[in-house]
């Protein structure tokens, strides 16, 4: 009889707490507003709110979207709003949507917020707020019915109008358009430009010689590069520039080592720098890019192919013995040469 008893007691307790506190549903009435986006169209509504079973409380009860708040809204802008789907797809998310409605003596006092964001794909493009409050002495969920909707109309009418001014500046597309060049300048002093019409001269060697060791002469060459990003029509485009240089306040010859075959290695390494850049260059040219990641991407395309070079520079000084084993030296320089003539690049 105990246990009987206090079950009895524990289900009226359960059924007053539910009762105490309720659900009031708000179903949105359907109709046609009077815009219609032109620069784009609404693909899907998405409810990013952390509640989302609920938008807000009428008195001690829950207030609630009939079908929740996403489906709800989505189903409004399906049925009443004319949308062009050839133009750019759009998401709504719903960031916050807030009633809070009270009875004050004979009327009731309602505090209302709607926050909606648009998005491309996974890209936030901008987050617009409307707020409202009303007295009123009849049914308070009409106005939440009715500041819902004009919310709705107002963001989209909104965001069509700031679409049209900024979407040549957001980029939307995921990936990017790279573009590049081999530098015929460089804003670093006492440097040459590698150019085919420039070999190098002994003169052009300006450091002071490193005593000890096998080597006659040494080239320090390298590769500037430099990027500039723009968006254009949605889509990023970076310009890139690769300039391959040799360095004079780096490079030196031995008074006795000035001789045509010596000054002949040293502009095979040159050549072997500015093949290097070429091979590069091409290589973005044949990569596809994405927005997220294409700067780390550059970075380390260039970093693996700096390392390429150094390694090629090291096979060459090795095979030929830094230029003394001539049958050798004569096949890597003529192999370099031709390379150079046929990469596309100088």
């Amino acid at each position: 009889m105990q246990k009987t008893l206090l079950l009895l007691m524990l289900t009226c307790l359960v059924t007053f707490t539910a009762i105490g506190q309720g659900i009031k549903t708000v179903a949105l009435k359907q109709e046609r507003i009077a815009f219609a986006p032109v620069n784009y169209y609404i693909a899907n509504v998405t409810d990013d709110r952390k509640d989302k079973n609920s938008i807000g409380k009428i008195s001690k009860d829950v207030l609630n979207l009939q079908g929740g708040a996403s489906a709800a809204i989505k189903n409004f802008i399906d049925k009443g709003v004319i949308q062009n789907t050839s133009r750019q797809a759009i998401s709504i998310h719903i960031t916050q949507l807030d009633f809070n409605i009270k009875k004050q003596s004979y009327s009731w006092k309602t505090d209302a917020e709607v926050t909606l964001a648009f998005y491309v794909n996974d890209q936030k493009l901008i987050e617009l707020n409307s707020k409202g409050q009303k007295e009123a002495d009849g049914d308070p969920l009409e106005y939440v019915d009715e500041f819902i909707k004009k919310a709705i109309e107002s963001d989209l009418k909104r965001f069509d109008t700031w679409w049209a001014q900024n979407r040549g500046k957001i980029p939307t597309m995921p990936t990017v358009e790279v573009t590049v060049n081999i530098g015929r300048t460089i804003n670093k002093p006492n440097t040459i430009v590698y150019s085919t019409a420039r070999p190098l001269s002994v003169a052009d060697f300006e450091a002071t010689p490193q005593e000890g060791g096998l080597e006659q002469a040494a080239t320090l060459s390298g590769s500037g590069f430099q990027t500039a990003a723009d968006v254009r029509n949605g889509q990023v485009v970076v310009n890139v520039t690769i300039t391959p240089y040799f360095d004079r306040a780096g490079s030196w010859f031995k008074k006795g080592g000035h001789t045509q075959a010596v000054l002949a290695h040293e502009q095979a390494h040159f050549d072997i720098t500015a093949l290097t850049t070429c091979e590069l260059a091409n290589r973005i040219r044949n990569t596809t890019f994405q927005k997220t990641t294409y700067e780390q991407k550059l970075d380390e395309m260039l970093k693996e192919s700096r390392e390429e070079g150094r390694k090629e520079q090291a096979r060459f000084d090795q095979e030929t013995e830094h230029g003394t084993l001539r049958d050798k030296e004569l096949e890597w320089e003529k192999s370099v040469r031709d390379k150079i003539a046929t990469c596309g690049c100088y």
